[in-house]
Protein backbone atom coordinates (compact mmCIF):
# COMPACT_ATOMS: atom_id res chain seq x y z
CA UNK A 1 0.00 0.00 0.00
CA UNK A 2 1.75 3.16 -1.17
CA UNK A 3 1.34 6.30 0.94
CA UNK A 4 -2.02 5.18 2.40
CA UNK A 5 -2.47 8.29 4.54
CA UNK A 6 -1.01 11.42 2.96
CA UNK A 7 -2.51 13.56 5.74
CA UNK A 8 -1.09 11.49 8.57
CA UNK A 9 0.37 13.51 11.43
CA UNK A 10 4.18 13.08 11.32
CA UNK A 11 5.75 10.86 13.94
CA UNK A 12 2.82 8.49 14.49
CA UNK A 13 4.77 5.62 16.06
CA UNK A 14 1.81 3.28 16.71
CA UNK A 15 0.75 3.60 13.09
CA UNK A 16 4.28 2.91 11.86
CA UNK A 17 4.37 -0.22 14.03
CA UNK A 18 0.99 -1.32 12.70
CA UNK A 19 2.13 -0.90 9.11
CA UNK A 20 5.33 -2.88 9.68
CA UNK A 21 3.85 -5.75 11.70
CA UNK A 22 0.50 -6.41 10.02
CA UNK A 23 -0.46 -7.54 6.54
CA UNK A 24 -2.00 -4.41 5.04
CA UNK A 25 -3.30 -6.45 2.09
CA UNK A 26 -5.71 -8.12 4.50
CA UNK A 27 -9.09 -6.48 3.81
CA UNK A 28 -9.90 -5.69 7.43
CA UNK A 29 -6.45 -4.36 8.23
CA UNK A 30 -6.48 -2.24 5.07
CA UNK A 31 -9.92 -0.87 5.92
CA UNK A 32 -8.84 0.08 9.44
CA UNK A 33 -5.72 1.79 8.09
CA UNK A 34 -7.67 3.77 5.53
CA UNK A 35 -10.37 4.65 8.09
CA UNK A 36 -7.92 6.05 10.65
CA UNK A 37 -8.11 9.73 9.60
CA UNK A 38 -11.90 9.70 9.59
CA UNK A 39 -12.06 7.94 12.95
CA UNK A 40 -9.69 10.52 14.43
CA UNK A 41 -11.65 13.44 12.99
CA UNK A 42 -15.10 12.12 13.89
CA UNK A 43 -14.16 11.24 17.46
CA UNK A 44 -12.30 14.53 17.90
CA UNK A 45 -15.37 16.43 16.73
CA UNK A 46 -17.58 14.39 19.05
CA UNK A 47 -15.21 14.99 21.98
CA UNK A 48 -15.33 18.73 21.34
CA UNK A 49 -19.13 18.77 21.24
CA UNK A 50 -19.44 16.67 24.38
CA UNK A 51 -16.89 18.82 26.19
CA UNK A 52 -18.89 21.95 25.40
CA UNK A 53 -22.05 20.32 26.78
CA UNK A 54 -20.20 19.20 29.90
CA UNK A 55 -18.82 22.69 30.49
CA UNK A 56 -22.36 24.07 30.22
CA UNK A 57 -24.08 21.39 32.29
CA UNK A 58 -21.48 21.46 35.05
CA UNK A 59 -21.27 25.27 34.95
CA UNK A 60 -17.48 25.02 34.86
CA UNK A 61 -15.57 28.18 35.63
CA UNK A 62 -12.91 29.74 33.43
CA UNK A 63 -10.28 28.30 35.78
CA UNK A 64 -10.92 24.77 34.52
CA UNK A 65 -8.51 23.67 31.78
CA UNK A 66 -10.96 23.03 28.93
CA UNK A 67 -8.25 21.65 26.60
CA UNK A 68 -7.22 19.04 29.16
CA UNK A 69 -10.88 18.21 29.76
CA UNK A 70 -11.34 17.70 26.03
CA UNK A 71 -8.40 15.29 25.99
CA UNK A 72 -9.98 13.34 28.85
CA UNK A 73 -13.28 13.14 26.97
CA UNK A 74 -11.48 11.81 23.90
CA UNK A 75 -9.76 9.16 26.03
CA UNK A 76 -13.22 8.12 27.22
CA UNK A 77 -14.46 7.80 23.63
CA UNK A 78 -11.40 5.78 22.65
CA UNK A 79 -12.42 3.03 25.08
CA UNK A 80 -15.38 2.44 22.79
CA UNK A 81 -13.20 2.53 19.68
CA UNK A 82 -11.10 -0.24 21.20
CA UNK A 83 -14.14 -2.42 21.90
CA UNK A 84 -15.62 -1.89 18.45
CA UNK A 85 -12.31 -2.41 16.65
CA UNK A 86 -11.62 -5.60 18.57
CA UNK A 87 -15.11 -6.82 17.66
CA UNK A 88 -14.61 -5.90 14.01
CA UNK A 89 -11.11 -7.36 13.62
CA UNK A 90 -11.09 -10.13 16.23
CA UNK A 91 -7.60 -8.98 17.21
CA UNK A 92 -6.91 -7.36 20.58
CA UNK A 93 -3.39 -6.16 19.71
CA UNK A 94 -4.50 -4.68 16.40
CA UNK A 95 -7.35 -2.86 18.15
CA UNK A 96 -4.86 -1.36 20.63
CA UNK A 97 -2.65 -0.12 17.82
CA UNK A 98 -5.60 1.41 15.97
CA UNK A 99 -6.66 3.25 19.14
CA UNK A 100 -3.13 4.50 19.82
CA UNK A 101 -2.79 5.59 16.18
CA UNK A 102 -6.10 7.46 16.32
CA UNK A 103 -5.06 9.12 19.59
CA UNK A 104 -1.86 10.44 18.03
CA UNK A 105 -3.58 11.46 14.83
CA UNK A 106 -6.22 13.34 16.82
CA UNK A 107 -4.05 15.35 19.19
CA UNK A 108 -0.39 14.41 18.76
CA UNK A 109 -0.10 12.50 22.03
CA UNK A 110 1.35 9.03 22.50
CA UNK A 111 -0.42 6.74 24.98
CA UNK A 112 0.77 6.75 28.58
CA UNK A 113 -0.04 4.84 31.74
CA UNK A 114 -0.83 6.04 35.27
CA UNK A 115 0.78 4.92 38.49
CA UNK A 116 -1.22 3.62 41.44
CA UNK A 117 -0.67 6.98 43.14
CA UNK A 118 -2.04 8.77 40.06
CA UNK A 119 -5.22 6.72 40.33
CA UNK A 120 -5.59 7.16 44.07
CA UNK A 121 -5.11 10.93 43.87
CA UNK A 122 -7.16 11.46 40.73
CA UNK A 123 -4.11 12.57 38.77
CA UNK A 124 -4.86 10.80 35.48
CA UNK A 125 -5.94 13.97 33.67
CA UNK A 126 -2.59 14.18 31.92
CA UNK A 127 -2.49 10.46 31.12
CA UNK A 128 -3.45 9.95 27.50
CA UNK A 129 -5.14 6.95 25.93
CA UNK A 130 -7.17 4.07 27.32
CA UNK A 131 -4.66 2.13 29.43
CA UNK A 132 -5.65 4.13 32.52
CA UNK A 133 -9.11 2.59 32.31
CA UNK A 134 -7.68 -0.93 32.23
CA UNK A 135 -5.46 -0.13 35.22
CA UNK A 136 -8.44 1.37 37.06
CA UNK A 137 -10.47 -1.82 36.58
CA UNK A 138 -7.60 -3.81 38.11
CA UNK A 139 -7.13 -1.42 41.02
CA UNK A 140 -10.82 -0.84 41.75
CA UNK A 141 -12.50 -4.26 41.28
CA UNK A 142 -15.13 -3.27 43.84
CA UNK A 143 -16.36 -0.36 41.69
CA UNK A 144 -18.98 -1.50 39.18
CA UNK A 145 -18.90 1.61 36.98
CA UNK A 146 -15.12 2.04 36.80
CA UNK A 147 -15.20 4.03 33.57
CA UNK A 148 -17.62 6.61 34.93
CA UNK A 149 -15.81 6.76 38.28
CA UNK A 150 -12.40 7.43 36.71
CA UNK A 151 -13.73 10.09 34.39
CA UNK A 152 -15.61 11.65 37.30
CA UNK A 153 -12.40 11.81 39.32
CA UNK A 154 -10.68 13.51 36.40
CA UNK A 155 -13.41 16.12 36.19
CA UNK A 156 -13.31 16.64 39.96
CA UNK A 157 -9.54 17.09 39.83
CA UNK A 158 -9.79 19.63 37.03
CA UNK A 159 -12.30 21.52 39.19
CA UNK A 160 -9.82 21.47 42.06
CA UNK A 161 -11.94 19.12 44.19
CA UNK A 162 -10.63 15.63 43.51
CA UNK A 163 -12.33 14.11 46.55
CA UNK A 164 -15.77 15.61 45.85
CA UNK A 165 -18.00 12.54 45.59
CA UNK A 166 -20.89 14.59 44.20
CA UNK A 167 -18.82 15.68 41.20
CA UNK A 168 -17.48 12.16 40.67
CA UNK A 169 -20.98 10.69 40.61
CA UNK A 170 -22.48 13.53 38.57
CA UNK A 171 -21.00 12.29 35.28
CA UNK A 172 -22.85 8.97 35.23
CA UNK A 173 -25.34 9.83 32.50
CA UNK A 174 -22.71 11.87 30.64
CA UNK A 175 -20.36 8.90 30.32
CA UNK A 176 -23.17 6.62 29.16
CA UNK A 177 -24.28 9.13 26.55
CA UNK A 178 -20.70 9.75 25.42
CA UNK A 179 -19.97 6.06 24.99
CA UNK A 180 -23.20 5.38 23.10
CA UNK A 181 -22.54 8.33 20.79
CA UNK A 182 -19.00 7.04 20.24
CA UNK A 183 -20.36 3.59 19.38
CA UNK A 184 -22.73 5.10 16.84
CA UNK A 185 -19.91 7.18 15.38
CA UNK A 186 -17.60 4.17 14.97
CA UNK A 187 -20.39 2.01 13.56
CA UNK A 188 -21.06 4.68 10.95
CA UNK A 189 -17.44 4.39 9.80
CA UNK A 190 -17.22 0.59 10.03
CA UNK A 191 -20.62 -0.41 8.71
CA UNK A 192 -22.23 2.69 7.22
CA UNK A 193 -25.07 2.57 9.74
CA UNK A 194 -26.72 5.40 11.64
CA UNK A 195 -28.88 5.18 14.78
CA UNK A 196 -32.61 4.99 14.27
CA UNK A 197 -35.04 7.37 15.91
CA UNK A 198 -36.17 4.50 18.10
CA UNK A 199 -32.60 3.95 19.32
CA UNK A 200 -32.19 7.64 20.12
CA UNK A 201 -35.48 7.71 22.02
CA UNK A 202 -34.54 4.55 23.92
CA UNK A 203 -31.24 6.12 24.94
CA UNK A 204 -32.91 9.28 26.22
CA UNK A 205 -35.49 7.26 28.15
CA UNK A 206 -32.74 5.14 29.69
CA UNK A 207 -30.74 8.21 30.71
CA UNK A 208 -33.81 9.85 32.21
CA UNK A 209 -34.45 6.71 34.23
CA UNK A 210 -30.83 6.70 35.39
CA UNK A 211 -31.14 10.34 36.47
CA UNK A 212 -34.25 9.51 38.52
CA UNK A 213 -32.70 6.47 40.23
CA UNK A 214 -30.72 8.37 42.90
CA UNK A 215 -33.83 10.39 43.74
CA UNK A 216 -35.90 7.24 44.25
CA UNK A 217 -33.14 5.66 46.36
CA UNK A 218 -33.00 8.74 48.57
CA UNK A 219 -36.78 8.68 49.02
CA UNK A 220 -36.77 4.98 49.88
Amino acid sequence: MNNPLPNLRPGNGPFAYLMSHYDVTDPKVRFLVESLPRLAQDLSDLAETLTQHLVHDQKLSSDVDKTLLNHCVLDLLLTVLFQETEKYSGNNDLASLVVDSVLYQANGYNPSSPTEVDLMCGQTCSTRGIHKYAVARQQWPHIRTTTSWLFGKELATLKGESANIHTILSVGTFTVRARVYAKWSVERVFYGTIPTEEQREALEASLAEQDRAPIREAEE
